[in-house]
């Protein structure tokens, strides 16, 4: 109970109690006379994902509540930070909350630069806090939560930029546009390789399969083939990242011929 008063608990049930409301309070009202959706849906974008790929983030919203309950109780970890009465992780997770409602206000605002820099800050914060908790505990519980988080701001980050640069261009992008999508696509799967091979996660290549079929699923109503080769990419590529080849590929040992 006593670690309920703290101010560091309090904090963090604050900050993650206005993250959620402003998320569920800005659909539901409408906040600036739009929902999320409708912003994204002004233009074609050909990187972004069909509408129910975004429940990941009632996923996210309970594993981030599993995750901070997990800190509080957490006695090893540094519990201050420069003196104040709040640890490091708490504090980016502090950070991290207050970047993503002035995300979301921009982005119902319709200040687009705005949205790249502050999306892109929040990626960076939520990557700290995930090399933080790789570095803190060995439990699921606590990685799974921020990794989930951590990864799909990867591809919300692309997302985000692709929205961006499609209204700044003219027309739908076409072939160049369809090209684009493929080869991010290949290096999304590059880049679950690696963050499996650094980190043994196998979270990251979920959340990438996850968006990458959504992206599939979504271009095939305009593209039947891009659709289809983004489908198969994204299922093929993460399916290779996460296989174990150093096993796969490990010869046997073979023992000395016994002297007679």
């Amino acid at each position: 109970m006593e670690r309920l008063k703290r101010p560091e608990t309090l904090a963090l049930m604050v900050s993650y109690i206005v993250l959620v409301a402003a998320n569920a309070l800005g659909e539901v009202f409408r906040f600036g006379g739009v929902t999320s959706a409708d912003v994204s849906n002004e233009v074609f974008a050909w990187f972004a994902p069909a509408g129910y790929v975004f429940t990941i983030w009632s996923v996210i919203y309970v594993g981030l509540a599993v995750w901070m309950v997990r800190l509080v109780g957490d006695k090893t970890r540094r519990a201050d930070l420069f003196g104040l009465p709040i640890g490091p992780d708490a504090m980016l997770f502090v950070v991290s909350c207050v970047l993503n409602v002035a995300w979301l206000t921009f982005w119902h605002l319709r200040v687009f630069p705005a949205t790249v820099i502050v999306i892109v800050a929040l990626l960076a914060v939520v990557g700290t806090l995930y090399i933080r908790t790789w570095q803190r505990s060995k439990s699921w519980l606590d990685r799974a939560p921020i990794a989930l988080y951590a990864s799909w701001l990867a591809v919300a980050t692309v997302a985000n930029v692709a929205h961006v640069a499609t209204r700044a261009a003219s027309g739908d992008g076409g072939l160049f546009a369809a090209v684009s999508t493929l080869v991010l696509l290949v290096l999304f799967a590059g880049a679950t390789y690696v963050v499996h091979r650094i980190f043994d996660d196998y979270v990251f290549g979920i959340v990438v399969l996850w968006a990458g079929i959504g992206i599939g699923v979504r271009l095939v109503a305009v593209s039947p083939i891009t659709g289809v080769l983004a489908i198969v990419i994204s299922t093929i590529g993460v399916a290779a990242a996460l296989l174990p080849w150093d096993r796969a590929f490990r010869l046997p040992q073979r023992h000395p011929a016994r002297r007679r």
